[in-house]
């Protein structure tokens, strides 16, 4: 069973060879589709990665924003209750200033400043009263007596006197003022 044909031998080992070398450009050809299907998909890998990375950072870009935005409306509204505070504070502070009167409390000051002094004023008279006592006593002495006893008696009464003196002008003035 054999081809009839009308081609010599050498036609037909040139079609053979040309089929045969169509063959293998053919296959190199799925070689080089295989190739470029292997990049290929290599390629969609590496996409895919790249998708995966970049919505992984775009959700951190959102964590991020989410953080800074609840921060900056803290920071904003710890800003605005300070800030209505402190004007409560001043317009407070404005009233308090709007109702004080210089006059009645350049009044009440020695009302309130006599009851501090007492105890200064009586600390003042017993140095006084000491004062003028060891005035008296020194007299006593024959020595001091012959040369300092009219100084020493003098300081004694005028020392006396200045604090009588003192004592009934703070009793009318205490009066007054009550």
């Amino acid at each position: 069973m054999g081809v009839v044909h009308s081609m010599d031998d050498g036609q037909v080992n040139r079609i053979s060879k040309a089929l045969q070398d169509s063959a293998k450009s053919i296959q190199g050809i799925n070689d080089k589709f295989d190739t470029v299907d292997e990049q290929w998909k290599g390629l969609q890998d590496f996409n895919g990665k790249i998708n995966h990375r970049v919505e992984n950072a775009l959700t951190s870009f959102k964590r991020l924003d989410d953080t800074i935005n609840d921060k900056v409306t803290l920071a904003l509204d710890s800003v605005t209750h300070a800030t209505d505070d402190l004007t409560q504070v001043v317009q407070s502070m404005v009233l308090m200033l709007q109702e004080f009167d210089v006059g009645r409390e350049m009044n009440q000051l020695p009302k309130a400043v006599i009851p501090l002094m007492i105890p200064l004023i009586i600390l003042m008279i017993e140095l006084a009263v000491a004062n003028a006592y060891l005035g008296i006593l020194l007299t006593r002495f024959p020595d001091v007596s012959e040369e300092y006893s009219t100084y020493l008696l003098a300081n004694a009464g005028t020392v006396m006197m200045g604090l009588t003196v003192s004592l009934v002008w703070l009793g009318l003035y205490r009066g007054r003022l009550s």
